[in-house]
């Protein structure tokens, strides 16, 4: 991906001649958010003349094919997320770790820092929202090129005490931070059937989701979480889970699990296998 390799990428535009002059049509075959990667890739570096060929089914249909379409999503190993855990003691010895008060809600992002993520949009908004008397702390796990912007940002805005960057951690590490948190938040527009979230999911935690039409399929509404267009809609949605008695939270979470369970490794190498199955009849 161009993020995760930004010398190389910068290296092979320019020698294609393409410079902050050129119109460049971003165009992919079959999901569109890719293409969307593009775009937020060449703009955040201050390029404007960016055009989006939405590659998606739709588009295809429309083009005239005929034939039946079937995306392969990614997959997540479900057991890694929801495996047995004391989720009180797992609670206080993450926030002991990081000196956080144990009954605040932890409401975490996990993903590469990078500016595409939007995290500064979504520390925007938690200045604009919230008060620490709320006791509602964001936690923000993972690492990346702009983590040191992102954190000069969070002291900048005066949230330093509602926020907290975990720096990188190790992936089999990463199931109990989401078993600490109540909630999964995201302001990324450039996500393509996120990963993180459906680890997230796994994990039982509702993702509040900044809407982005070209990933709008990922998240249900009232099922694994909620979509939002504004800072108070995400605050909203935070508040009300924050509010939900331990049964509501409880019966909430375990829907949210239950709305990822075929979507396993297993689950989707059955998939293909049929899918492959069909092909070669």
């Amino acid at each position: 991906p161009l993020y995760m390799c930004v010398e190389e990428a910068e290296q092979f535009i320019g020698s294609k001649g393409i410079d902050n002059d050129t119109l460049v049509i971003a165009y992919d075959d079959f999901k569109g958010p890719n293409a969307s990667g593009v775009w937020h890739f060449f703009k955040s570096y201050g390029h404007n003349t960016v055009k989006i060929v939405d590659g998606g089914i739709t588009q295809l249909k429309n083009a005239g094919v005929k034939k039946e379409v079937n995306v392969i999503p990614n997959a997540v190993a479900l057991d890694e997320f929801s495996s047995p855990i004391d989720l009180d003691q797992n609670k206080k010895d993450i926030c002991k770790k990081y000196n956080i008060d144990e009954n605040e809600m932890l409401v975490c992002f996990v993903g590469r820092l990078g500016k595409e993520k939007s995290i500064d949009v979504l520390l925007e908004y938690w200045k604009k929202e919230f008060k620490s008397e709320e006791k509602i702390h964001l936690m923000i796990i993972g690492d990346g090129p702009f983590r040191k912007e992102f954190e000069e940002l969070t002291k900048k805005l005066g949230i330093d005490n509602m926020v907290t960057f975990t720096g990188a951690i190790d992936h089999s590490q990463v199931p109990p931070y989401y078993a600490a948190c109540d909630a999964y938040v995201t302001a990324s527009l450039t996500e393509v059937y996120s990963i993180s979230m459906l680890e997230a999911m796994a994990s039982g935690l509702p993702v509040i989701q900044r809407l982005d039409p070209l990933n709008a399929g990922q998240i249900i509404d009232g099922v694994n979480g909620y979509k939002f267009n504004s800072s108070d809609e995400m605050a909203k949605y935070i508040r009300m889970i924050k509010n939900m008695s331990p049964q509501e939270l409880k019966e909430c979470k375990e829907k949210v699990a239950s709305s990822v369970h075929e979507q396993g490794t297993d689950d989707l190498a059955k998939y293909m296998i049929e899918l492959y199955g069909k092909i070669i009849q």
